[in-house]
């Protein structure tokens, strides 16, 4: 099993068919970073598909698109989707919770985004429960903070940055998968495309305690179609079967819960890369600024991946645990794909 993790380094990419000029980088890591000139800005925005609105745009094309999506009990619930070919996404512990996660993890998977993540920085989205709620562990950079727990549904982020969904234990890992970080969650709403039959019920031992008596309160949830798009579902006022309903209609195989209540439901999408995000879900209590000066709760921040003349490497060796700062290597030499090690192509 490989253990990984990301973190950013930006460098600016061309795409064009004749072999750019190259500059060098020195990133104080004693690598360095070969890359073109940064492309003039393009004015032209790819239409989104019917129904959704583009909220971000990176160097591979689209980077998030919104929507909102009604229950059939009249609840709103903000659905943002983070496309594979485009995005990559990275684990964080809080200042507070996990406990203790803070000294254990790297520094770059702590309580802020780093420096050279803020820079493909495109978007940010709330964790899960408390760990004295006992709903599953939490595992960063390879180094397990609190730990896994079979049976419990688990958002897998693997060594290329990208995202699955599923029962801890039995559905992920799957064999030879290169991990990186998990965040364990309860059980999943979402299996095999279909609401699961606890997705109706609003038992708080299966969902959690709410803020007063009324189990609508403020949800958030993430789900993973079959061709690895990620979404993230959240409102003010919802019911987990609502979550569901959601994610199901953005044909998410899998999907579970991610944190509810008032004080914790946050999402951010910034327009572009390295830009300042902005919240999306009506009514949320905090600006997604809390992701980049420091947060007290796990999250996780999503990417824009570089041109398709570029690679995002994530360079730690297989079996270790520990800070990861993967590199965006650009240039003639450096085409996605061309690392031997784990690359976000």
């Amino acid at each position: 099993m490989v253990l990984g993790a990301a973190a950013l380094v930006l460098a600016g990419c061309s795409s064009s068919s004749a072999p750019p000029p190259t500059t060098s980088h020195s990133l104080g890591t004693g690598l360095k970073i070969e890359a073109p000139p940064t492309p003039a800005t393009t004015t032209t925005l790819p239409a989104p598909p019917q129904g959704w609105t583009l909220s971000s745009m990176g160097a591979r094309g689209i980077t998030a698109l919104t929507r909102t999506f009604v229950t059939s009990g009249g609840k709103s619930i903000t659905i943002a989707e983070f496309p594979l070919s485009t995005t990559a996404f990275h684990l964080h512990v809080g200042s507070q919770d996990p406990p203790g996660g803070a000294s254990k993890a790297p520094a770059d998977a702590g309580p802020k985004t780093g420096i050279y993540e803020n820079r493909l920085l495109m978007g940010a989205f709330n964790g899960g429960f408390k760990q004295n709620a006992g709903a599953g562990g939490v595992m960063v950079n390879g180094i397990v903070v609190s730990p896994l727990v079979n049976g419990k549904a688990a958002l897998v982020i693997d060594t290329d940055g990208s995202i699955h969904v599923g029962t801890w234990g039995s559905q992920v890992p799957v064999p030879g998968e290169k991990l990186a970080s998990v965040r364990e969650n309860l059980v999943l709403l979402v299996d095999n495309g279909v609401a699961t039959p606890a997705s109706n019920s609003v038992d708080p031992g299966i969902w959690g305690s709410t803020v007063g008596s009324n189990p609508a309160v403020a949800r958030s949830a993430l789900g993973v179609d079959a061709q690895g798009n990620v979404f993230f579902a959240g409102s003010m006022s919802a019911l987990p079967s609502d979550l569901a309903q959601a994610m199901v209609s953005v044909h998410a195989q899998r999907a579970m819960q991610l944190d509810i209540n008032p004080n914790w439901i946050t999402l951010g999408i910034a327009p572009r890369p390295g830009e300042p995000m902005v919240s999306q879900v009506p009514g949320q209590n905090h600006s997604p600024a809390i992701f980049t000066n420091g947060w007290e709760r796990d999250f996780v921040g999503v990417v824009a991946k570089p041109s398709r003349n570029c690679s995002l490497v994530f360079a730690l060796a297989p079996g270790v645990g520990g800070a990861n700062p993967p590199l965006v290597i650009c240039g003639p030499r450096h085409k996605s794909g061309g690392s031997s090690a784990p690359v976000a192509s």
